[in-house]
């Protein structure tokens, strides 16, 4: 996102049972933002004042002294303001991008950080991007946790062995129960037939 312009703007805020002003200052103007604002909580707290969270609302003093609240709507805290004045506007203001501060790491940390995409991909963003830094080899270390993730089982070569040759030449059964949970037409058991040669499978509830 992109400011367009910074100014001092000066908050009408309501109270419970009066009305409170406040300054805020060097506000920046960033149209993409569209008609919401963002109130930095730590710029109050640098400023002296004192947030305090409770159900649902928020509020903000400066010596003991009560100067604004906030509502929680839609998951997010909204200033319950009067209206707003724009003071000292900055005209022709130099529209700058955030600064991003430079980031350093190995290869092996960018690629933890980056949710452990190829080493490769890695490189790419990084000669992409100049805030970030892969600092020392650029060769290709061993992440561990790649290996235990994506590591496969070698199939089993040698053919299964069948002990049956036709169906019915041997049936494995089991009974269970009584279970915890009643079935809606009141059973508590089942009891289970599994053929060896088809593994036809069939299954009876009994109460």
């Amino acid at each position: 996102m992109t400011a367009e312009g910074e100014a001092d703007i000066l908050l009408n805020l309501q109270l419970e049972d009066e009305t409170s002003q406040v300054l805020l200052k060097k506000v920046l103007y960033v149209p993409e933002m569209g008609s919401s604002g963002l109130v930095s909580v730590r710029c109050i707290q640098a400023a002296g004042g004192v947030v305090s969270f409770a159900e649902n609302t928020v509020s903000i003093t400066h010596e003991g002294k009560l100067h604004g609240m906030a509502r929680l709507q839609h998951n997010a805290y909204i200033l319950q303001t009067i209206d707003l004045i724009v003071v000292n506007a900055t005209e022709n203001v130099v529209a700058q991008r955030a600064r991003v501060e430079e980031k350093h790491g190995t290869l092996l940390d960018w690629h933890r950080c980056l949710g452990h995409i190829s080493f490769h991909r890695v490189k790419q963003l990084a000669d992409h991007h100049s805030q970030m830094i892969i600092d020392g080899s650029r060769t290709n270390p061993t992440c561990v946790s790649c290996i235990a993730a994506k590591q496969t089982r070698t199939p089993n070569s040698s053919p299964s062995t069948r002990r049956t040759t036709v169906p019915l030449q041997l049936i494995h059964t089991d009974l269970a129960g009584p279970m915890k949970t009643t079935s809606l037409g009141g059973a508590r058991y089942y009891l289970l037939f599994i053929d060896d040669y088809s593994r036809y499978t069939i299954i009876y509830i009994l109460r």
